[in-house]
């Protein structure tokens, strides 16, 4: 427990996930860019450690941001530097791939150890467009299941500005609400939040 990303306020879908950590299906997070898809996957890291009291060495997390190696060969090195072997070991094993459609055929190569590594637990994140062509969906039929992460909705905008308790009594908050609202259509990804008229209306997703 002595490694933690350590990101404390969580978007919504992350309890979704969070009741999937025991699931065998592989879990897709698919959406636009700067939504927060790598956080939601280290908040779930930080509550595999945490919370279901799993060994980090069991967690494996790799970017294809700026490299893409074949799946084997990540695999294979993960396995010598934790000096375990996923195919034999008892415990499951939970692998976290972002940026995943940057990796060249990945649904062929993740469906190989999906159906090979009977231990392993599989979550990715990719852009809106992962699932688009066809032969990705049907490779995966029966072994993925897709959740989308929107921007952020109103009541996800008041939790990370700090101000949720607004919506406990919204008759005697009406003002401050629609204040809220309003500042929240020009606001609704992470990174601008809290940023003035002008830099909020520069912001490119």
């Amino acid at each position: 427990k002595d490694f933690l990303y350590d990101f404390p306020l969580k978007r919504e879908l992350f309890h979704t996930l969070a009741k999937e950590l025991s699931s065998k299906q592989i879990i897709a997070i698919t959406g636009l860019r700067r939504t927060g898809k790598t956080t939601l996957l280290k908040q779930l890291i930080d509550s595999l450690i945490l919370d279901h009291n799993v060994k980090r060495e069991h967690i494996l997390f790799y970017s294809f941001d700026e490299e893409q190696p074949p799946l084997t060969d990540l695999i294979k090195e993960y396995e010598v530097k934790t000096r375990l072997d996923i195919l034999k070991t008892k415990d499951k094993v939970f692998i976290f791939f972002d940026e995943i459609q940057k990796l060249s055929q990945w649904q062929n190569q993740i469906k190989f150890f999906y159906d090979n590594y009977k231990n392993v637990k599989f979550f990715v994140s990719g852009s809106s467009s992962l699932f688009i062509r066809k032969h990705v969906q049907e490779s995966l039929a029966g072994r993925i299941y897709e959740f989308t992460l929107l921007p952020l909705s109103f009541r996800e905008f008041l939790i990370f500005r700090r101000k949720e308790d607004l919506l406990k009594k919204p008759e005697l908050f009406s003002e401050s609400i629609q204040k809220e609202f309003l500042a929240y259509q020009k606001r609704q990804f992470l990174e601008i939040i809290n940023e003035d008229e002008e830099k909020a209306g520069q912001y490119v997703k």
